[in-house]
């Protein structure tokens, strides 16, 4: 995987979650990409998804983000962190892989804890 990683996760996703930047976070989304905010799950090109995300960051503004675990799994990484927002915790799930060279999110969920 790329370098600029805090124990092999690279730190500018994460700081984009924090940050509840969607168009930073979008920038690592792989063209097609699978995700599910609560209980809405699609498939979407990384502009679509981009736009969603940007709406769900603009309702639950991020406190902080952590990461709790990280396991690889057939050539990806699969990172799980909890999102803290003024309303709600949130857990986020991301699964990383390298795709020409590039380490590009290929799924994106975040679920209501």
């Amino acid at each position: 995987m790329k370098a600029a990683h805090a124990d092999g996760i690279p730190t500018y996703i994460q700081n984009a979650v924090k940050q509840g930047n969607a168009s930073e976070l979008s920038r690592y989304f792989n063209n097609i990409i699978e995700l599910t905010i609560l209980d809405n799950s699609n498939v979407y090109s990384k502009i679509q998804a981009s736009r969603i995300l940007s709406n769900f960051f603009l309702s639950n503004p991020p406190r902080d983000f952590v990461i709790l675990s990280q396991r690889e799994s057939r050539n990806s990484l699969i990172i799980i962190g909890k999102m803290t927002t003024e309303k709600s915790n949130f857990r986020i799930s991301y699964v990383l892989s390298e795709i020409g060279g590039e380490t590009l999110i290929n799924k994106f969920q975040i679920e209501k804890i």
